[in-house]
């Protein structure tokens, strides 16, 4: 029987087309909710119930301990602000036990409260549990008569191929753009999709529609939900700003019936809009307020211990959410894990007519259906270009269920039940065209409006139209360290320092420049030098910068090529860190980094990889192919020398001979390029793209 051997990168081109086939298959109904339950288990189980730290220090701050500490293997992910609130336990010199009540990303440690027991041991074991909120959405998909109303709901639903004339009259507001106001007909849909990406006012546009739905529909109920507290504030406001536009009283019916389920807001965004709050204790919420105003500076660790721990002690006095509440509320906004966790008590709730999911990209398949029956019709707001929901499980059924958005039922709607908002105001034109050519085929325009705006070209006034896209070359490329715990690159992040340096002596401040970075390693190499040079500005992992902007942006790659840049969710990052910057980006580049086939399109020729049709035209070839890194059919080759007709390849993951006259003959003239293959600037070439090494 012969015996059929192919070799590691078949068979992983095989097992990427195979889940990029399940992962693009159209939703089919009915939906399993065994295989739903099996995605969200896959996710917990890569989601371990603690992971185990070594102590490096402990130090005892009054009623807080504070203990440093450093990760025992390569799975436990760094320490982060995702740590906060789980509870911590270690076994010596006796079983103790106590709450994590703030992170320092800086110095690797924690700070400790509630103790039970003695302290840890220097050098012992601690482990931290985090919170398990999956475990209440696996819940809700096991309670069988919940999945039928799902399958009941969708089927339904999908069928609809026009509005039913359903619509919010958007001209009561004449400040809106002409693409904004289009999206008064998406009430008329079961299922609508409010695209708008970057700068482009989702959040204004979703909160004048949402106005509109309440004031001219007295009866209609709205149960809006989003991904976090601060995205579920902001939209909530929105909708207020809205209102009070629409109604001149101080605080109308209208607006009093709009409530924020939940005590984990942020207070300060309520300042002014105390009616909707749940609970109306006006000097427990300004004690709120007061104290928010007072958070500690990152670093201070104990301040921060003491700040934290009287926020949450005012947070738990905030906790008196009922079934009365959401009975009355014509609007109720919490978060999706909320909703989840709460998912009995809306049960009891009369169904309310429009369920709108906000930054809805970000929320997984399994969240969003699971929410569906408790309204008539749903919204989803959000941009499936920028981050999609985090999932740390492999298997397959996990990615499908848990690592895509309900963007993805788009495709099966009918195309006017999606209304994308092609006019932003947040980037200079030359920023907008790389973002706009290079994740949305060239629709994203500067709005009009702006351009003839003084006060907007003012506040953009840093550099000249010629550089507000900016390329610094850069040799090296990132590697990862065992010291770093991460990939870092020394020579871009002193780069970073010294550029933030010179903006903040031409007279920029702080407040205006913002860094940023893939890997939680070289932010805090980048804070480190920063913090040495004492010329501190925001540096942030570019996950954490979704939904904020400055002047200008500073972005380093540091490892452009690696498989975590290259693939779908490495694209949406390239495009978060692009669509910060209002007046100003600087990227950071390789020739390495320039591989990236989203990073390619601002490659200098000096960065650009040399393509083997290029060099096959020279008139010093074959010889200027020794030693040279180059792209042939999507492959990365590094020549070693040539012999007797043939390359020599120094890449083990490569075949170690290519005959010259077949490499001529497969690919040797870019004139003749075929389609699909341009040398550096098509996005599908497969001069560009390929598996990762």
């Amino acid at each position: 029987m012969a015996v059929r051997i192919y070799s590691w990168k078949i068979l992983c081109r095989r097992e990427y087309f195979k889940s990029f086939i399940i992962m693009k298959m159209p939703i089919s109904l009915p939906i399993s909710s065994s295989e739903v339950i099996q995605a969200i288990q896959f996710e917990l189980d890569a989601q371990p119930d603690f992971y185990a730290f070594e102590v490096v220090s402990v130090k005892k701050d009054g009623r807080w301990l504070t203990v440093g500490l450093k990760k025992l293997n390569a799975k436990t992910p760094p320490l982060d602000e995702t740590f906060e609130g789980s509870q911590a336990w270690w076994p010596e010199p006796d079983k103790g036990s106590a709450k994590v009540l703030v992170v320092d990303v800086e110095d690797d440690c924690v700070v400790l409260a509630d103790l039970s027991g003695p302290p840890p041991a220097l050098h012992g074991k601690i482990l931290l549990y985090p919170p398990r909120f999956l475990e209440a959405l696996k819940m809700v998909w096991s309670d069988p008569v919940w999945t039928d109303r799902i399958n009941d709901w969708l089927s339904h639903a999908l069928k609809a191929t026009t509005p039913d004339g359903t619509s919010a009259s958007l001209s009561v507001f004449p400040w809106l753009r002409e693409g904004q106001k289009k999206a008064e007909n998406l009430p008329g849909w079961p299922i609508a999709f409010l695209w708008g990406p970057p700068g482009t006012g989702k959040t204004t546009t979703l909160g004048a529609l949402v106005a509109c739905m309440l004031h001219q529909s007295p009866e209609c109920r709205i149960l809006l939900v989003s991904t976090t507290n601060s995205a579920t504030d902001q939209a909530l406001v929105a909708i207020d700003k809205a209102l009070a536009s629409l109604v001149k009283d101080k605080i109308s019916a209208e607006r009093q019936a709009c409530k924020r389920i939940g005590s984990q807001f942020l207070a300060l965004h309520y300042e002014d809009r105390q009616h909707l709050l749940p609970k109306r204790d006006d000097v427990l919420i300004h004690e709120l307020m007061e104290h928010q105003r007072k958070r500690p500076e990152q670093g201070r660790v104990l301040e921060m211990a003491a700040w934290k721990e009287k926020d949450d002690d005012l947070r738990d006095r905030l906790r008196q959410q009922n079934l009365v509440i959401l009975k009355n509320a014509r609007l109720a906004a919490m978060t999706t894990t909320r909703a989840a966790f709460d998912n009995s008590v809306l049960r009891e709730v009369p169904r309310f007519d429009y369920l709108i999911i906000d930054e809805a990209s970000q929320v997984s398949m399994a969240h969003a259906l699971a929410l569906l029956p408790f309204a008539k019709r749903v919204l989803f707001a959000g941009d499936e270009r920028q981050l999609s929901p985090i999932c740390q499980s492999d298997h397959l059924i996990a990615k499908r269920w848990m690592s895509l958005s309900p963007f993805e039922i788009r495709k099966q709607a009918p195309p006017d039940a999606t209304k994308f908002l092609n006019e932003q105001s947040r980037m200079a034109a030359p920023i907008c065209k790389v973002v706009s050519d290079t994740f949305y085929d060239g629709k994203l325009v500067v709005c009009p409006k702006e351009c003839a705006n003084d006060k907007w070209k003012e506040d953009r006034d840093v550099c000249s139209e010629e550089e507000r896209v900016t390329v610094i070359p850069i040799q090296s490329d990132g590697y990862y360290t065992a010291a770093w715990d991460g990939f870092v690159r020394h020579e871009s992040a002193e780069y970073a320092r010294d550029m933030v340096a010179s903006f903040l002596q031409s007279g920029l401040t702080k407040e205006d420049i913002q860094v940023l970075t893939p890997f939680r390693a070289q932010r805090r190499l980048i804070r480190k030098l920063l913090k040495e040079a004492q010329c501190i500005v925001p540096v942030s992992t570019v996950h954490r910068a979704q939904g904020s902007e400055k002047k200008i942006i500073i972005f380093d790659p540091v490892d452009g090529c690696g498989s975590f840049l290259c693939c779908d969710e490495g694209y949406r990052l390239i495009n978060v860190a692009f669509s910060r910057a209002q007046a100003k980006l600087v990227v950071m580049l390789s020739s390495g980094d320039a591989r990236n086939p989203k990073l390619a399109r601002l490659a200098t020729p000096e960065l650009a990889l040399p393509l083997f049709c290029e060099l096959a035209k020279a008139p010093s070839f074959p010889d200027n192919l020794a030693g040279k890194i180059f792209g042939y059919l999507g492959m990365r080759l590094h020549c070693k020398r040539i012999k007797d007709g043939s390359v020599e390849m120094n890449s083990p993951s490569s075949a170690k001979k290519f005959s010259l006259n077949f490499m001529i003959e497969k690919c040797g003239d870019p004139s003749k390029c075929p389609d699909g293959c341009a040398p550096h600037t098509a996005p599908t070439s497969r001069c560009v793209v390929r598996m990762p090494e």
